[in-house]
């Protein structure tokens, strides 16, 4: 709910030492209205070697589901 805050969000994923790669993952967003769906987001990565982040590459969804 975002409703208190405004945008931009920060959605953070942590994964375990047996990840070697990760090529795609799946987002669900909600099943009703348009909250929710991604728009313009950039990527970051860092990694316990390389814990600075850096950013990885701009991407936009055009708010759709």
């Amino acid at each position: 709910n975002n409703t208190a805050n405004p945008l931009p969000i920060d959605l953070e994923y942590f994964f375990g030492e047996d990840t070697e790669y990760i090529d795609y993952f799946v987002y669900y967003p909600r099943t009703t209205g348009t909250n929710g769906n991604f728009g313009e987001l950039e990527v970051w990565i860092a990694t316990e070697e390389n814990p600075t982040y850096e950013k990885y590459d701009d991407y936009d969804f055009g708010k759709s589901g």
